[in-house]
């Protein structure tokens, strides 16, 4: 799959409606927090990637998971061979237009990331997941 046709190149996914995805567990940052934060299952589940869910709000299986992080990797490889990122880039140092893009990117390639509001489940990936790319 090419993810980097239109890299840098804003062009949001469209925001879905939480109407339509009542089963979805985590729309919001916040609630899946809180979750973390409240529950048994939380506390023990994956900080990097319990988040992802399918649209009947059930966990990913590791597969799907596996692939997610590959296509983000992709994204942060064809980042870094355009210059827009370096070996010195943290994903808070990183430019608002390379984050974008990649928020971007990587949801239309993966929509399972589009599942609750303002494409924080990209966000959190890059947060949670660049610095162990950077690393290697």
């Amino acid at each position: 799959m090419d993810v980097t046709g239109s890299l840098l190149k804003r062009n949001p996914p469209p925001q879905l409606d939480r109407a339509n995805y009542l089963k979805v567990c985590f729309w919001t940052e916040t609630e899946w927090k809180t979750w973390r934060a409240t529950t048994a299952e939380g506390q023990q589940s994956s900080q990097y990637t319990s988040f992802l869910e399918d649209d009947d709000g059930k966990p990913l299986p590791s597969k799907r998971i596996g692939d997610i992080l590959q296509t983000a990797r992709d994204l942060w490889h064809e980042l870094r061979k355009r210059k827009f990122i370096d070996s010195d880039t943290t994903w808070t140092s990183m430019s608002a237009s390379a984050k974008w893009n990649f928020r971007d990117e990587v949801t239309r390639a993966c929509p399972e990331l589009n599942l609750g509001e303002d494409l924080w489940k990209s966000d959190m990936l890059g947060k949670k997941n660049y610095g162990s790319f950077k690393q290697t």
